[in-house]
């Protein structure tokens, strides 16, 4: 029975650490799983994630500044201009919650670098009273596929 209990640790062990790592962002409070094949850089803000083959990034940033989501919500469009030419929204957005934490998602297009990218953007209402601004970006022709590890990134937050 010893052996069958240990051999079953193993196995969820070894569940945990093949199919991802949880990364903490301290300033803003959370709890954020990536799947293990991914590359991550964590600073004192900004948390970001690049797929294996480089195709799509991630990057939460703490907004300053912005104190609600109304706010946040009104300024999203303006924090992602530096970054993405020509941003347009291609979904409205809509209101979610997971883990207890309150989320705002959108999804969008635009340019990089001239390449045309889609777009998704969670803002997350932490703990800390912050917002946080988690951004998916990669090749529009990429875009579904990365999609779906963006959905299991964000359900898989959690307030630390």
């Amino acid at each position: 029975m010893k052996r069958f209990m240990l051999g079953m640790m193993f196995i969820v062990l070894g569940f945990v650490l093949v199919f991802g790592e949880t990364y903490e962002h301290k300033e803003g409070g959370l709890s954020i799983w990536f799947p293990d094949t991914w590359k991550i850089k964590a600073e004192e803000n900004v948390l970001e994630a690049d797929a294996p083959d480089e195709d799509a990034y991630v990057q939460l940033l703490m907004l300053e500044d912005v104190e609600t989501m109304e706010t946040a919500i009104d300024a999203l469009v303006e924090e992602l201009a530096p970054i993405v030419k020509n941003f347009k929204l291609t979904t409205e957005g809509q209101e979610e919650k997971f883990n207890g934490l309150n989320f705002y998602l959108v999804e969008g297009e635009g340019m990089v670098e001239g390449v045309k990218m889609g777009v998704s953007v969670v803002l997350i209402a932490t703990p800390k009273e912050q917002i946080g601004m988690m951004t998916l970006l990669c090749p529009e022709v990429v875009y579904k596929k990365y999609e779906k590890d963006f959905e299991k990134i964000i359900k898989n937050i959690k307030a630390i």
